[in-house]
């Protein structure tokens, strides 16, 4: 908690106003839910075909010294990338609940969305309120008690997007850099996608501080953290992306289904693709109207200018879920919804930023706000919760006040 306090006093200052200790305490309630229902459920009992499919035994093949030669699993998955499930074996060696493992991933993502939004110059009330609609879109929620490595997968998007936007040219920087980048790369295949649009987007500021040093740091920590994994692969089976068959690479053959392109625009699944958006994203899926509406406006023309790579980090992040794999089921296409998480991370941010620039803020506050209430109720009813979660944010108030009573 001392830790928490001080991010908190330092992030807020003096701010705390009501939005801000609304949205944090918002957070401090979704983390406390699930660590409750991550002590009280085990993964058999919530029963998510992947974690117990293809996760949890992956995890427990690393503790067995299978990292270098996974095991043999439907489909080839057995060599997917494995950064997630690095970080769901230690929990295993630590036995800690495995239901924590994506509370870590959530913090991240809300501790890393307030510090991408305060790079943007969004105020610190607005920061936390943008960090607190993103961990509360439905389909971060759908994952939370899952061991899917989704959510790690949006953290260390956020973590290479924020130090690319932070810049800087010392030889700490890039090793920074390059840990983030191979953490991105070896968690998912779409990683990669998401490295470039990012590198694209970022490309010429960091062009103008790279020398042969920091390039060679780049390099070696990046292979350390996600190369080294797409070398395992190619070693064992001429394939560093098996068991996917791409660019004249021999994938698994089992390994052939539709893809998310072919599900959105397949004419018979299209109303269930429809259905899944509307249900999963809720009030942001009219954020392209939003962006239309506000593009009549010069001022919204001179923010996309300026804020370019922000827009090309949204549109570019969208192949990730046109390109991933997707059976024609209900339940897989509202599954892989998850796969834009990265897309609308991006463009719920313009959106704060626009609505910042045009001075209708309040609005968007109301509708923010709104969009969280309206994942909760979808929520097992556990009342006695209200007790430790009430309990933290008045001890945050405390901390708070005396520290603005010492100053």
């Amino acid at each position: 908690m001392g830790k928490f306090n001080k991010f908190i006093q330092k992030s807020l200052g003096s701010e705390l106003t009501t939005l801000s200790l609304l949205s944090i305490a918002l957070f401090l309630f979704l983390i406390v839910y699930f660590l409750f229902i991550g002590i009280k459920y085990t993964p058999y009992e919530i029963n998510e075909l992947d974690s117990l499919g293809q996760h949890i035994p992956l995890a427990k093949s690393i503790l067995e010294g299978r990292l270098f030669n996974p095991p043999e699993m439907g489909k080839g998955l057995g060599f997917y990338m494995p950064v997630g499930e690095i970080i769901l074996s230690l929990l295993i060696l630590l036995n800690i609940p495995l239901g924590f493992y994506n509370i870590i991933a959530v913090i991240l993502i809300y501790f890393l969305c307030f510090k991408l939004a305060r790079s943007y110059l969004l105020s610190k009330e607005n920061a936390l309120l943008f960090s607190t609609v993103v961990v509360y879109l439905n389909p971060i929620v759908r994952l939370i008690s899952t061991q899917k490595n989704d959510l790690f997968l949006l953290s260390f998007f956020l973590l290479f997007w924020f130090l690319l936007k932070l810049g800087g040219s010392s030889l700490k920087y890039f090793i920074t850099l390059g840990i983030s980048f191979g953490l991105l790369i070896g968690t998912k295949y779409s990683g990669i996608i998401f490295s470039i649009v990012l590198l694209i987007a970022f490309g010429k500021s960091l062009l103008k501080t790279m020398t042969n040093k920091n390039i060679t740091s780049f390099a070696i920590f990046a292979f350390l953290f996600g190369g080294i994994w797409y070398t395992r692969n190619y070693v064992l089976t001429g394939n560093p992306i098996y068991p996917v068959g791409l660019f004249g690479f021999k994938g698994h053959p089992e390994f052939i289904i539709p893809t998310g392109l072919d599900t959105l625009f397949n004419k018979s699944t299209f109303p269930i693709t429809l259905d899944a958006f509307i249900s999963e994203y809720l009030i942001w899926i009219f954020i392209p109207i939003m962006v239309i509406w506000l593009f009549v406006l010069r001022k919204t023309r001179r923010l996309a200018v300026n804020n370019f790579p922000l827009l090309l980090i949204a549109a570019g992040a969208s192949f990730a879920y046109f390109l991933g794999p997707s059976e024609f089921t209900r339940v897989n296409i509202t599954s892989n919804m998850r796969f834009l998480l990265e897309t609308f991370v991006s463009l719920v941010l313009f959106i704060f930023l626009a609505f910042k620039n045009h001075n209708l803020e309040k609005y968007l506050k109301l509708l923010a706000i709104l969009s969280v209430f309206a994942i909760i109720p979808q929520l097992d009813y556990y009342p006695k919760l209200i007790i430790l979660w009430i309990g933290i944010i008045a001890f945050i108030v405390f901390i708070m006040n005396k520290k603005v009573k010492l100053e």
